[in-house]
């Protein structure tokens, strides 16, 4: 899980200016900081159920949607409550998107 420390700081813009995850390409630098991010909570959820909420998505960046874009597809059978908030002119990508629930 230690490869997932400078994407996770990173976000936090707590990573060193020099260090070299932020000389990755764009599409690299995406690709980490997803995986990262969808680690930690799928790490978290199996040892209690996680709350990850998502507020002003209509104000977001590319970044942060393609992010929740992963993690609707990579934690299906997760104990994690996804909740965005948005305004009702947002178009979302999820609205007609069939929701599985597990109770476990």
């Amino acid at each position: 899980m230690e490869d997932s420390l400078p994407p996770l700081l990173d976000l936090l813009d707590a990573l060193d200016n020099d260090h070299p995850f932020r000389s990755l390409d764009p599409p690299q630098h995406r690709q980490y900081t997803y995986r990262a991010v969808t680690r930690l909570l799928l790490c978290e959820s199996r040892v209690q159920p996680v709350i990850a909420v998502l507020e002003d998505l209509h104000w977001n960046d590319a970044l942060t949607l393609g992010l929740l874009n992963e993690l609707v597809v990579s934690t299906q059978n997760a104990r994690l409550l996804l909740i965005a908030t948005y305004r009702p002119e947002y178009s979302d990508e999820w609205r007609n998107r069939r929701i599985i629930i597990n109770c476990v």
